[in-house]
């Protein structure tokens, strides 16, 4: 079995709909064409979600958001995560959800 989950996170500001952000990241894997539906037999029969999208982290910069996407393989997953990560910038634009930033990251830069 070679299908893979991986995480697609995103750090939004407090500012932001977290919920409308939700949705997006949910919205967005789930019509990816190489997202699979990776439950189990006994996840399906407790209906649990197809793409769980949780609140994991408050950050002191912003909220960080993880949804859990399947594929079929490895490749797959590279591929889908680059789209989507490029799909979520441009679709958080259009809503005006905010993507947060590390301000302390920043001054450590030279």
């Amino acid at each position: 079995d070679e299908r893979i989950q991986f995480y697609l996170e995103a750090v939004i500001t407090y500012q932001s709909d977290h919920n409308l952000a939700m949705a997006i990241m949910r919205e967005e894997a789930m019509k990816h064409p190489l997202f699979i539906d990776g439950r189990n037999i006994r996840l399906k029969m407790e209906k649990a979600e197809i793409l769980p999208v949780k609140v994991v982290g408050l950050e002191s910069y912003g909220i960080r958001l993880r949804a859990w996407v399947w594929t079929k393989n490895n490749n797959d997953a590279f591929d889908a995560k680059c789209d989507l990560m490029k799909t979520l910038k441009e679709r958080f634009r259009e809503t005006r959800i905010e993507f947060a930033t590390d301000i302390a990251a920043l001054r450590r830069t030279p």
